[in-house]
């Protein structure tokens, strides 16, 4: 519909055509199959991965600039083209309704049809069929960069909204300002807040903002209000889908100031009841956010892993290892989450299941939903290196994708140095691995703490290879983009920045690697500050 019935008439427009697939997609299948709950996916992935790098200074707005024609793959960055831009034509559509909105694409679809457009003719029609100013709204939001975070305080019976551009790591003073559809369910909020800072009577009911998390925002909660929301959580008040919010920025406050990380870590042990397969989801994205703090201190490593354990544990006896007989969808999804943790955990009872099977079955006989993390767990767990020279002379042999990938995820998690290497040096022949799948590689290599320096190491060595292989292709920034990923430490920090700087002459890499400085500066300072006093709280527990 926005690709090829009516196009954009230049690339600044972009998003017309991908964000509006990626909103529809979810749109689409919520309409056809309201009980897959489609919109706690959209919560718990893509409206995360916007906000993580929608955080970052110098990000790209929704709508940029596109003066050369090697600016055009920079343009491609699914958290902001695609996921924030799906979010906000979310966002839109939930603040003028399902009806004007559909009545304004239908009036857009047959008045360009054929047609070349720019996003203020969208805009013009849903002003049309909602009789609101649309233009003056989301213009706003797709050509600032960025989002707001609002500071929801509440003293003598009234509660003040304050609005503030969000950020994490350095950043220029900003004196950004949005419309925020609030979609509070407080009947004394405004519905749309336009001023730095308002302030209205409390209402009864606990107070929330950003119902359905249907607005690019977040909300920092005053000590009060926060525990009220808590407390709501531990009795099971809330929704899914503002649970996967909650979690998700409190991490985000959390890499901000806002929140401490030993608030962060009691926060979640408020969900240690929990059993929705998306709330998990977040809660292990929030525990394996944990582990690059302690990844040289060993104490606190094997605290974690029992932090790990303590939450999962009670999911773990619930759900086993094999799915029971018409099981609901939810308990077969959260299996792998749970057994992921407690692998983790160095659980034995999980470790010896992992290499038993492995061991045991045929690897396509093997439950697909676990199938990765049994490989793994056998690869990492065990001395022999059969399992390992097996899946490795399979790869390139199954025309199986779901199990080529299972078989990457396994055999990159190895701890084995000549494994590493053999790998590395194995992902760039055509005839083991795809030019399309090296990415993938790389960034699961680099993931991985025994691989880390290695893979790294690779890319330097291998830049040239890269360049000949993937210059002049959208994905060509990726290995710039990706490395920020898995490196976290003030060397790494100097490394990327030795390394990378003579490539920002290129205007097809200029953009990524400058806010791959910003993230990893970020990252590196986060850990520095915080790796102290995320040890001596998890150090706290007696488990």
């Amino acid at each position: 519909w926005f690709g090829n019935l009516v196009t954009m008439k230049w690339w600044n427009d972009l998003w017309l055509n991908e964000s509006f697939a990626k909103m529809i997609e979810y749109f689409a299948t919520d309409a056809i199959h309201p009980n897959w709950n489609i919109w706690q996916d959209f919560s718990s992935t893509e409206i995360p991965y916007s906000l993580n790098r929608d955080s970052l200074d110098g990000i790209q707005p929704v709508r940029s600039e596109v003066n050369h024609p090697d600016e055009i793959s920079s343009l491609f960055d699914g958290a902001i083209v695609y996921a924030k831009g799906g979010h906000l034509l979310y966002m839109i559509k939930n603040f003028i309704g399902d009806e004007a909105f559909r009545n304004g694409l239908r009036s857009y679809f047959k008045k360009y049809a054929y047609k070349n457009t720019i996003g203020d003719n969208l805009w013009d029609e849903l002003s049309k069929s909602s009789g609101q100013d649309i233009s003056s709204l989301m213009n706003t939001w797709i050509d600032q960069s960025g989002f707001p975070v609002i500071h929801a305080k509440l003293q003598n019976n009234e509660i003040t909204l304050t609005q503030e551009q969000f950020f994490i790591g350095k950043h220029k003073e900003s004196q950004k300002l949005w419309p925020i559809p609030l979609n509070s369910n407080c009947q004394k909020a405004p519905v749309l807040m336009t001023q730095k800072s308002i302030s209205f009577p409390q209402s009864d009911e606990l107070f929330l903002l950003n119902q359905n998390n249907a607005s690019h925002f977040i909300t920092n909660y005053s000590n009060k209000l926060r525990q009220e929301i808590l407390n709501a959580i531990k009795n099971n008040h809330l929704s899914d889908v503002f649970k996967i919010q909650f979690l998700n920025e409190s991490m985000l406050l959390a890499q901000a100031g806002y929140l401490s990380y030993p608030d962060l870590i009691d926060t979640l042990i408020a969900f240690e009841n929990e059993t929705n397969e998306q709330v998990w989801n977040i809660m292990a994205s929030l525990l394996i956010s944990l582990r690059k703090f302690v990844i040289n201190n060993k104490k606190a490593e094997l605290q974690l892993k029992k932090l790990s354990y303590k939450l999962a544990s009670q999911e773990f006896a619930r759900l086993g290892f094999t799915p029971i007989n018409n099981e609901e969808e939810n308990d077969t999804k959260l299996r792998s989450i749970i057994l992921s943790l407690t692998l983790y955990s160095e659980n034995k009872k999980a470790i010896d299941f992992t290499i038993a099977t492995a061991k045991n079955e045929d690897v396509n006989n093997i439950d697909a939903e676990i199938r990765a993390l049994v490989l793994s767990g056998a690869i990492k767990n065990s001395t022999d290196n059969r399992l390992f020279t097996q899946l490795i002379n399979l790869y390139p042999n199954t025309n199986d994708p779901n199990l080529r990938s299972d078989i990457m995820s396994a055999i990159t998690s190895t701890k084995n140095v000549d494994n590493i290497n053999l790998l590395l040096k194995k992902i760039t022949n055509k005839e083991f691995a795809r030019p399309q799948d090296i990415a993938h590689w790389f960034i699961l290599l680099l993931r991985n703490k025994y691989a880390t320096e290695l893979t790294w190491l690779w890319l330097r060595d291998n830049w040239q290879w890269i360049e000949e292989t993937f210059k002049g292709d959208k994905s060509y920034d990726d290995y710039a983009r990706l490395s920020v990923l898995g490196l976290h430490t003030p060397a790494h920090l100097m490394e990327y920045k030795d390394f990378f700087q003579p490539l920002k002459k290129e205007a097809a890499l200029r953009r990524v690697i400058e806010l791959g400085e910003t993230d990893l500066t970020a990252k590196v300072k986060l850990i520095e500050d915080n790796k102290q006093i995320i040890a001596k709280k998890l150090n706290e527990f007696a488990f």
